[in-house]
Parts: structure tokens; C-alpha cells; sequence
């Protein structure tokens, strides 16, 4: 299984553990400044990904939100 699989499973698991319903609310990511070369890596890797999309429409479609939920990568 890749890490993107991986960082992918786990938002899903976020997600359901939340258990929020009847919202229309968005999903913000936000990324913090690398401070290595595996950190940049690993951010190029993960906004490459598909990952934010497929958060975005499993919450739109399971998991609606009443606020905004940030999504924070990196730290």
C-alpha cells in the first residue's frame, strides 16, 4: 500500500469519525513551509495526488460539513 493510499485511508477515517450531517460547507487545505528536501518531496507528492479531490467529493457526497474543515499538511 503507498503512502498516498495511506494518507488517503486515513481523511476517510477523519471524516467518519466526525459524523457531521446536513451541511454544504467545503473542505480548505492548507500546506506549511517544507524545512527539508523529503519534506518538499513528500508535499509535490501529495498536492500531486488526487487526494484533495477525492476528500473533497467523499465529503460532499458522505460526510457534509456545517463549517469549513481545514486540512492541514506539513509541522
Amino acid at each position: 500500500m503507498s503512502n498516498i493510499s495511506i494518507a488517503a485511508l486515513s481523511v476517510i477515517l477523519l471524516l467518519s469519525e466526525l459524523n457531521i450531517q446536513n451541511s454544504y460547507a467545503s473542505i480548505a487545505f492548507s500546506y506549511l513551509p517544507t524545512r527539508s528536501e523529503s519534506e518538499e518531496s513528500a508535499q509535490s507528492q501529495i498536492k500531486s495526488s488526487e487526494v484533495a479531490m477525492l476528500t473533497q467529493d467523499l465529503s460532499q457526497e458522505y460526510f457534509p460539513f456545517k463549517k469549513t474543515l481545514l486540512i492541514q499538511y506539513g509541522g
